[in-house]
């Protein structure tokens, strides 16, 4: 691939961003052509708006300008950039999205307690039309086995 292929932008500047090492820390080049030092350095760090198809730095993290040099083979900025905490920005749609989960996981577990007590209240009626049916099997065997004896 090629460099403009690694396109990527921060703050609306065009950039390249490479893969971090590990460690939260990630490199970034900005041409000459497309960035100043004063640019680089008004990046929102921070809260920075990230784009482009290839960026490599995580979403939703702000970032510590750690370091910038200039290359002047290349008439590049290479900027090392440390990754702090996470931001969220606004979450209102989110916590709606979990409200509504919570309010039907209510509605679910109050359905499902009322087909357990359901079941129980079957599995009682069961079991009072087993004993019927016993007593009534017990009935019949007694009184076969009373005529079997009675035969004799």
């Amino acid at each position: 691939m090629t460099a403009k292929e690694y396109t990527s932008t921060i703050d609306g500047l065009n950039c390249q961003t490479l893969p971090g090492n590990g460690s939260g820390e990630y490199p970034v080049i900005f041409q000459r052509k497309d960035a100043t030092l004063e640019q680089i350095e008004g990046v929102h760090w921070d809260k920075p708006t990230l784009g482009g198809k290839f960026n490599t730095l995580p979403k939703g993290y702000g970032f510590t300008l750690k370091n910038i040099e200039y290359t002047s083979c290349d008439s590049s900025f290479h900027v090392t950039v440390q990754a702090q905490e996470q931001y969220w920005g606004d979450v209102t749609a989110l916590t709606k999205e979990v409200e509504a989960k919570e309010k039907t996981i209510q509605e679910q577990a109050g359905e499902i307690e009322k087909a357990g007590q359901a079941l129980e209240e079957k599995t009682a009626e069961l079991r009072e039309a087993t004993d019927l049916i016993q007593g009534i099997v017990d009935a019949e065997v007694e009184d076969i086995m009373a005529e079997m004896g009675g035969d004799e």
